[in-house]
């Protein structure tokens, strides 16, 4: 089946050969409306609620022993996807539908994904963050693909 051939209620299929192009032509992609909007409003009235009862982690970056708060560098909370609401599961699957088709089109060997939504708004514990560092952050659902032996 190509990547074509796929349907799902939840993505704009059509986009999905021009997502595909970029991410060969430039590395990356941006859309608009590619993901249901009605998903998209179920996500962000789940992160305001995490945000109300100050349910969201500091970011850090690095990864195990290296793993640090720099709030210079991340200066928002972030709340990671785990499938504990229905528009969390619903969103994961989308992505590892696409995850899949990315596999398939470009030959590549993807296994992995993780996903969090973060808040531009800090923390109580992150107050004293900048501006500027905050107004850099923007909400967005980030995901991140990994390769086999590419850490």
């Amino acid at each position: 089946m190509s990547h074509t051939q796929t349907h799902h209620a939840y993505w704009d299929e059509q986009q999905l050969t021009p997502l595909i192009d970029a991410l060969v032509a430039r590395g990356w992609y941006a859309g608009e409306r590619f993901l249901d909007a009605g998903l998209c409003q179920e996500l962000h009235a789940e992160l305001t609620q995490l945000e109300a009862r100050q349910q969201l982690q500091e970011a850090a970056i690095g990864r195990g022993d290296e793993r640090t708060l720099r709030r210079d560098i991340r200066g928002d909370a972030i709340h990671w996807l785990d499938r504990e609401s229905l528009a969390q599961r619903r969103y994961l699957a989308l992505m590892a539908e696409l995850q899949q088709q990315i596999n398939i089109a470009l030959y590549l060997g993807l296994f992995e994904f993780e996903a969090h939504s973060p808040s531009t708004r800090p923390a109580p514990s992150i107050a004293s963050t900048t501006t500027a560092s905050a107004a850099r952050q923007s909400y967005r659902l980030h995901r991140a693909l990994s390769q086999p032996g590419v850490a």
